[in-house]
């Protein structure tokens, strides 16, 4: 947590003082050219952006991208590597980490009252100079009164009167009204020394807020009573966030990082706008590579009939009487040069080609999976074969539980439990309208020590099943169990042999292999034959198969996690948490293809929009315990 007053020039010069004149006008930021690359990696390269006064802008990209470094770096806490960062806040700074570092042996109150310390410090001049005025003579009374004027204008502009109120409200807006001021901040939670952090800045009401990922430890009230502070935050702000619900309702535009070209994109509109600009530049995707096909075909049927008129004229040449031969060879310079021109042209639409865009997201089940599609695609253009990827035909056990490559974090893949008995019918979590005896998993009387106890669960073929719960209450623990990653203590489960485990957490086993070979281990075949198969799904670059996985970013790694499952055609998914990590515009890829997933579904899940969207059976997991 940081409260700071910046001068207003080029970063990271930082002044602490009141100085300036206050007001939206003196506002500025902007980057200019800027380059980060902390450690020697290249996170964003040659940006250029700027915020309005009173503009309110969301930062979104994968874990990984740069988006904190970002944040550092306009806060001045951090150098960039190139460019600069011309800020101008006169109203001060508010940095919010996304850890915030507090002093453990510091209480509440001193966290308030460094928060604060800048409205102290103008409170403090203004009653210095009010004094000063008092026995000041006619001659130093008009310098004094401007300087006064200054302050109160500074002093008001961050509405310091309403300073130790606006503690008490996010106090109690964030859920810490019982915190008492003496505690010390060691004895608080991560979750209470976050929300304290956050509650500090917004106190302060600096003209300016960075905050990175705000959104994490607080519940539905605290979140709603965030985001109508926020929208009524008089100054500008920059916020760091997954929370797509958040998005839509503070963003007015939004950055995007984008990791593979390390640059940001800014959309207007807020995240409706965004998703209107990733709907436009898709369609634009596709026609540019339609008009590229095009008029590549024209170019070689250009150049092919060319030559064929050369070919014919010159046997005629040959025949010719010798007063035609003279406008036979005129002919024929100018086909030549037609030829060359259209060669000319052909080389250069093949030099440049525009790839076909991915193919939408697609889970498979096996009545829908087609053999993989391997090479080149029919139209020659790179990263364009079809949307099945690489086909396991006949595979059996819990494809995405065991990855090779990846480690889980239940440890080594358990038993399918004993003979699978169904639960009894009613029980909680019983099966649908079918049955045990064509449900496509059943768990029965299952124990996992204290962490898990379920009666019966089971999950129709088809069948949608969102589980919700506190942290620490079993969710991950049941997809474990229902995904053979971990064997219960007691009890019988029973799956489909086609099931795919996508776990909350990818730990990668092997760091020095690549990212292509990652995905491919366990195919058939050489790795190299599963590149376009990879490259179609869209979720990287070719310049990325080769990066070792573990130079992976956690997005990345999300990402290799979700191709591994999206390769193998099943019956039944198991997705636990399957937003983290990713950028907003791939969650909503996400959505689509899980809305059009014709097989069995069990998702954990947190992400608000995403429970929101959701149809279908909801269990709440509770101690380990499920209630319908």
């Amino acid at each position: 947590m940081r409260i700071s007053t910046h001068s207003g020039i080029v970063m990271p010069s930082d002044g602490s003082g009141p100085g300036g004149t206050p007001g939206t006008a003196a506002f500025q930021l902007v980057l200019d050219d800027l380059t980060l690359s902390p450690g020697g990696r290249v996170l964003l390269d040659g940006v250029r952006q700027s915020v309005a006064p009173g503009e309110r802008v969301g930062v979104v990209g994968e874990n990984g991208s740069g988006k904190s470094t970002l944040l550092r770096v306009v806060a001045g806490l951090e150098p960039p590597a190139e460019g600069e960062v011309r800020l101008r806040a006169p109203g001060g700074v508010g940095h919010l980490p996304q850890v915030p570092d507090l002093p453990p042996e510091d209480t509440v109150q001193d966290a308030v009252d460094h928060a604060l310390a800048g409205l102290r410090a103008l409170e403090h001049s203004l009653r210095e100079t009010e004094r000063a005025l008092s026995a000041a003579g006619p001659e130093e009374t008009g310098p004094l009164l401007a300087a006064y004027g200054d302050l109160m204008e500074a002093f008001e502009a961050r509405d310091g009167y309403a300073a130790d109120a606006r503690v008490a409200a996010a106090m109690h807006g964030l859920g810490l009204a019982r915190i008492t001021p003496g505690r010390r901040l060691g004895s608080l939670s991560g979750g209470e020394q976050a929300r304290l952090g956050l509650a500090c800045v917004l106190a302060a009401s600096p003209q300016l807020l960075l905050l990175d990922e705000p959104t994490n430890h607080l519940d539905a009230s605290a979140l709603e009573w965030l985001e109508e502070r926020l929208r009524s935050h008089r100054g500008a702000v920059v916020v760091i966030s997954h929370d797509r619900l958040f998005l839509e309702r503070v963003a007015s535009a939004l950055w995007e990082v984008d990791a593979e070209r390390r640059t940001l994109h800014r959309h207007g509109g807020g995240y409706a706008g965004y998703l209107r600009a990733r709907t436009a530049a898709r369609r634009r995707w596709e026609r540019d590579h339609r008009d590229w096909l095009s008029e590549l075909a024209e170019q070689r049927e250009l150049a092919g009939r060319a030559a064929d008129r050369m070919a014919s004229g010159a046997r005629r040449g040959a025949t010719a009487e010798r007063s035609n031969q003279r406008h036979q060879r005129s002919v024929e310079r100018q086909i030549s040069a037609r030829i060359r021109n259209a060669k000319e042209r052909l080389r250069r639409l093949e030099e440049n080609p525009v790839p076909r865009p991915p193919e939408p997201l697609r889970f498979r089940t096996p009545a829908t999976a087609a053999p993989a599609a391997r090479g080149s695609a029919a139209d020659g253009t790179p990263g364009a074969t079809g949307p099945a990827g690489p086909g396991a035909a006949g595979a059996t056990g819990p494809q995405g539980a065991h990855v090779p490559g990846l480690q889980q974090p239940h440890g080594p893949q358990g038993s399918q439990g004993s003979a699978g008995s169904p639960g009894p019918a009613g029980a909680a979590g019983a099966a649908g309208p079918q049955g045990d005896e064509e449900a496509v998993a059943v768990l029965s009387d299952v124990a996992v020590g204290e962490r898990l106890d379920v009666e019966a669960f089971s999950v129709a073929p088809g069948e949608r099943v969102l589980v919700t719960g506190p942290n620490g209450a079993g969710k991950s623990t049941l997809l474990a169990v229902l995904a053979g990653g971990l064997t219960p203590g007691r009890g019988a489960c029973r799956r489909t042999p086609r099931t795919a485990w996508l776990p909350q957490e990818t730990v990668l086993a092997h760091p020095g292999r690549s990212l292509l070979a990652a995905y491919a281990e366990g195919l058939p075949g050489t790795p190299e034959e599963h590149r376009e198969a990879l490259l179609a799904l869209g979720l990287f670059e070719p310049s990325a198969l080769a990066t070792a996985v573990g130079d992976l970013s956690v997005g990345q790694a999300r990402r290799l996690g979700l191709a591994r499952v999206l390769r193998e055609p099943a019956d039944l998914l198991l997705l636990d948490e399957p937003t983290n990590h990713l950028s907003p515009g791939l969650v909503e890829d996400l959505e689509e293809a899980l809305a059009a997933w014709p097989g069995a579904l069990v998702v954990v899940s947190h992400d608000r929009m995403f429970t929101r969207r959701f149809t279908g059976r909801r269990v709440r997991l509770e101690s380990g315990r499920l209630a319908e």
